[in-house]
């Protein structure tokens, strides 16, 4: 044999066989789904810790007569606190005001917003583009 071709023979052998893993490892071959989820687990758990639980703690309290400040534990009393709520007339006055503000400011700026960039490039002076509202046609 040429020197040449006992030269190559090692380094095919190299391509050929598998990487070697460590010790630890070794037989544990983790897909990518698998592993993204072992990455998100942490994430989860702080959403979890910080949202999810103090959400269905409010929620579960407020079928309670509970105060922070008293010292009695909470009483179970059902729906009384929510029809005490819907009951009031100043829970419906405010509803009543926030509604009016969000139809009377947020939705024509809204609209106003999104017609806007139509009539202002002229790229977009095309009838296709035009909104009905829009003067640039």
């Amino acid at each position: 044999m040429a020197p040449d071709a006992d030269a190559a023979l090692p380094a095919e052998r190299a391509r050929a066989a598998p990487a070697q893993r460590s010790s630890v490892l070794r037989g544990w071959d983790p897909s990518d789904r698998l592993l993204a989820i072992l990455f998100l687990l942490p994430t989860l758990a702080l959403v979890a810790a910080l949202y999810v639980f103090p959400l269905a703690w409010s929620f579960a309290l407020s079928f309670t007569r509970f105060s922070a400040i008293k010292s009695p534990p909470p009483r179970w009393v059902g729906l009384d606190n929510y029809l005490a709520v819907l009951g009031s007339a100043r829970v419906w006055e405010a509803l009543t005001t926030t509604a009016t503000y969000a139809l009377l400011a947020v939705g024509p700026s809204c609209c106003s917003g999104s017609g806007w960039p139509c009539c202002s490039t002229a790229a977009s002076r095309a009838p296709a583009c035009s909104p009905p509202s829009c003067s640039c046609r």
